[in-house]
């Protein structure tokens, strides 16, 4: 009996993130493939690009970091998904869900990451930068909007925007590492909008190609020889 109500509830999950994804595409264990990312919806017309928002299950935003979060998405007018476990969803801005309805999306659980990350509609991957969500994000060449909250993250991001060119960080206020909600409209519309973007898309496309080819070595090398490998396979700075 549990099964069946566990199993009903992620199906039911699975039908709210594809509301706003577009029609659902089979999973798949490996990087998507050229089919996936044709897929259509009923009129013909490949599905809403959409930026994909996840902080995993440790990461908390304070009151004025959500804040800035979610005003920031609501005004880059883009289709998003955004998962927050264990943050505060009640304190969202007055009026934001009737803002955003038809566009966007609040969970507050847990959902099938893998399987939205693989969906040929999820264009950009909003991403604290934890090294496990880094790897999933390049598993499914998804190019990054980073926004790192603690430990180690901060460096992981910095290495996504300056050294790989494979996203750009939300930029901060330098004394006090605050970000408004202009700091994360400005990064998700580069990714998703502007001529660097592109370049962006196709320096992680690229690296996307080594992660799927050495799955087995990425599961078991440690983060700076995995890191030395990546540089070594990024395009050259003139050509980004």
């Amino acid at each position: 009996m549990v099964v069946e109500e566990q199993s009903k509830h992620l199906l039911e999950i699975r039908q709210k993130s594809a509301d706003i994804c577009g029609d659902r595409c089979k999973y798949s264990h490996h990087r998507r493939s050229s089919q996936y990312r044709q897929t259509t919806n009923a009129n013909g017309i490949l599905a809403h690009s959409v930026v994909v928002t996840s902080f995993g299950n440790e990461c908390i935003l304070t009151t004025q970091e959500l804040r800035a979060l979610m005003l920031g998405l609501e005004e880059c007018k883009n289709f998003f998904l955004c998962v927050l476990l264990g943050n505060a969803v009640a304190e969202l801005h007055q009026g934001f869900e009737d803002h955003t309805h038809g566009r966007g999306l609040v969970i507050a659980e847990w959902v099938p990451q893998l399987h939205i990350l693989n969906h040929p509609s999820t264009r950009e991957y909003l991403s604290h930068c934890g090294w496990n969500s880094v790897i999933e994000g390049l598993r499914f060449g998804q190019p990054f909007v980073a926004l790192p909250i603690h430990y180690e993250q901060g460096i992981t991001a910095r290495l996504i925007d300056e050294d790989l060119k494979l996203g750009v960080e939300v930029r901060r206020n330098e004394e006090d590492g605050s970000f408004t909600k202009e700091d994360v409209a400005k990064a998700v519309r580069v990714v998703m909008l502007e001529e660097e973007g592109k370049r962006i898309k196709s320096n992680v496309e690229e690296i996307s190609r080594v992660v799927t080819n050495n799955d087995f070595q990425v599961r078991r090398t440690n983060f700076s020889n995995f890191v030395s490998a990546l540089k070594d396979k990024a395009p050259s700075k003139q050509t980004v």
